[in-house]
C-alpha cells in the first residue's frame, strides 16, 4: 500500500527570484532616503525613473529643479523609513508601503507612502509616488 501525500493548502506560485528581488527593491528605497538625508542632489534623482510621474504633471526638469532647491537649503535633513513592506514584485515592477519621517530646518512630518518602483537599466528606481496610501 502507497501512503497517501497530505493535502497541502493552496499556495500561489512564486517566482524564485522573488525574495531576492524584494530586498534589492527595499535596499534601493533605504539608498533614496540616505541620499536625501545626506542631501546627495544627484543620488536622490538618481532613484526616480527616467518616465517618473512627477507631482501635479509638472514637467521633469521643472521637478528637479525644485527637488534640487529644497536638498541645498541650509541645515540638515532626516529621512526615517519606518514599516517598509515590499507588498508585490512583479517581472520588473515593485510596490512599497511604508511611513516616512522628515525632519528639516522648518518642516517635519510624517506620512504613509506608496512608492511603485521599476527596473530600469538593472537598478530599481521610483516611477510613482503617493502619499496616503
Amino acid at each position: 500500500m502507497v501512503p497517501k501525500e497530505e493535502a497541502k493548502p493552496a499556495k500561489r506560485p512564486e517566482n524564485k527570484d522573488e525574495a531576492p528581488q524584494a530586498a534589492a527593491v527595499a535596499k534601493a528605497v533605504q539608498s533614496w532616503a540616505g541620499a536625501w538625508s545626506r542631501k546627495d542632489v544627484k543620488g536622490y534623482l538618481s532613484h526616480y525613473a527616467r518616465e517618473f510621474e512627477t507631482p501635479k504633471g509638472i514637467n521633469r526638469k521643472a521637478w528637479e529643479e525644485e527637488r534640487t532647491q529644497r536638498l541645498t537649503k541650509p541645515g540638515n535633513i532626516e529621512v526615517e523609513l519606518e514599516n517598509l513592506k515590499v507588498v508585490a514584485v512583479e517581472g520588473n515592477r515593485a510596490t512599497v508601503k511604508l511611513r516616512q519621517h522628515y525632519r528639516s530646518l522648518n518642516l517635519s512630518t510624517s506620512s504613509n507612502k506608496t512608492l511603485n518602483l521599476i527596473n530600469q537599466d538593472g537598478k530599481w528606481v521610483i516611477q510613482q509616488e503617493r502619499v496616503g496610501g
